[in-house]
């Protein structure tokens, strides 16, 4: 008597606060509830708003202020000092990675996904638990039974379902994998950029002082060509020929800071402060249990058939599709054809990953052969160039000589440490494509954006 007392009082306080909102047409609902519109339309796919795309939160709170660039007297771009305190003037690979992984957001939206993912697998599990659900009830509204209400109690509690809950879970675990892979992937991508962009950035500064060099060394061959010209010695043509290579080697040098520029902006946008400055050290090597409670209210309980009628039941259910036209064998069969060509996927990626690394292997010895080469090359040019100078004094050789010996020089030291880094770079590919960008880059074992990796 205790229980219906407790739930004809749960029943009123339900109907109380929605009986006076029933009505037999939807559509007409506005009439009672005035913020309902039946005739509202819905947003197209076909048709996009701008206005609307356009409303979004970004939140730079993570983002560091970058350095303000003025002009000094000399005209050289300088870094305000007091911005600058902060910017470390020496980094190594490991420093800049650690930074770029704490920030990026690629790695927050990886981790973000695999959050969820991990909440898939408890609402998967959560069919191992009772399941509780109510509702209210009226009787037929075109009828006399218009006045009837019923409040309804149902508990639900899973006891044997042949495996279909512990399948699901299986099923949000293996994406949960997935995701946790794809993190990993994050991680190796992101290092890889920063370590790439951080041994771009060293070949250019050595090509960029290769280049000025150059101009060096053909500014000096002008010099000589204008007090011989002046003097009488030789041609006139030979001045306007040496400023000619001086203003080709001036380009080229623009060229390769425009090359050093990009990779410091690109490294700059990974680790979020100037770079410029930053000396970088590289080290180079169903059956469920059903509970129902009802109180039928101004009407006829449907489960007992008693008027104003209190009922409770407890029955055990069981359910099974005996046949879905065939579905089930389909989908048996779809599983196998899946679980077949993913098994192909990873054979496919083992042979590409082995042709990768057999292809920069190939690439690196090939390398170190060419700088041999190069080495010997260089030391031959420069013999040349000293017995050209000798030759052009007396008058033997021309300025044209010189200035090829001279552009030979700065062109197998340039070459030289083309070869050199494209090694380098060979080595972070070969890092990445192995999977040992962790171990590398010590990414083991610490937090990462609330992330961490054990080995």
């Amino acid at each position: 008597m205790k229980k219906k007392e407790i739930n004809s009082s749960f029943a009123f306080i339900c109907v109380f606060g929605v009986c006076r909102k029933l009505t037999p047409l939807f559509c007409q609902s506005q009439k009672w509830f005035g913020s309902t519109d039946c005739t509202q339309t819905t947003r197209s796919a076909h048709t996009i708003d701008i206005t609307s795309l356009g409303h979004y939160a970004l939140d730079t709170s993570k983002e560091a202020e970058l350095p303000q660039i003025t002009r000094s007297q000399s005209g050289q771009p300088t870094l305000n000092p007091t911005i600058t305190a902060g910017i470390p003037q020496k980094m190594n690979l490991v420093g800049a990675v650690h930074r770029a992984v704490q920030r990026r957001p690629e790695i927050t939206q990886s981790i973000s996904t695999l959050s969820a993912q991990a909440a898939n697998i408890d609402v998967a599990r959560s069919g191992y638990y009772p399941q509780l659900s109510g509702g209210i009830g009226t009787g037929d509204l075109t009828s006399g039974e218009r006045g009837q209400q019923m409040v309804s109690l149902n508990a639900t509690q899973m006891l044997y379902d042949f495996g279909k809950i512990k399948t699901n879970v299986s099923v949000e675990e293996a994406r949960l994998a997935e995701e946790q892979a794809k993190v990993l992937v994050s991680l190796n991508q992101i290092a890889f950029e920063v370590v790439d962009a951080i041994v771009s950035i060293k070949r250019y500064q050595q090509i960029t002082q290769i280049a000025q060099q150059q101009i060096q060394g053909i500014g000096r061959i002008a010099e000589v060509a204008n007090l011989h010209a002046r003097a009488g010695i030789s041609s006139q043509a030979d001045p306007i020929q040496a400023q000619s290579n001086l203003e080709a080697a001036q380009s080229n040098l623009i060229v390769q800071r425009t090359q050093l520029r990009q990779y410091q902006q690109r490294l700059c946008t990974l680790l979020g402060f100037d770079v410029s400055i930053v000396e970088w050290d590289i080290p180079y090597p169903t059956i469920s249990l059903k509970g129902s409670l009802s109180q039928a209210m101004n009407g006829r309980n449907p489960n007992n058939n008693e008027d104003d009628g209190f009922c409770n039941s407890v029955m055990t259910e069981v359910s099974s599709n005996l046949y879905r036209g065939g579905a089930t064998r389909s989908q048996t069969r779809a599983a196998s054809y899946a679980e077949e060509a993913a098994r192909a996927q990873v054979n496919t990626v083992y042979l590409d990953v082995l042709d990768q690394v057999r292809l920069i292997r190939e690439q690196i010895e090939n390398k170190q052969k060419q700088m041999g080469v190069l080495s010997q090359r260089r030391a031959t040019t420069v013999s040349t160039k000293e017995l050209y100078q000798e030759q052009y004094k007396l008058g033997t050789r021309t300025v044209v000589d010189l200035l090829n010996a001279e552009q030979a020089i700065h062109s197998a030291a340039q070459e030289i440490e083309s070869a050199r880094y494209d090694i380098y770079s060979a080595i972070v590919q070969y890092i990445q494509v192995t999977g040992r960008t962790r171990d590398i880059y010590a990414l083991n074992s610490i937090s990462i954006q609330g992330f961490e990796v054990q080995p």
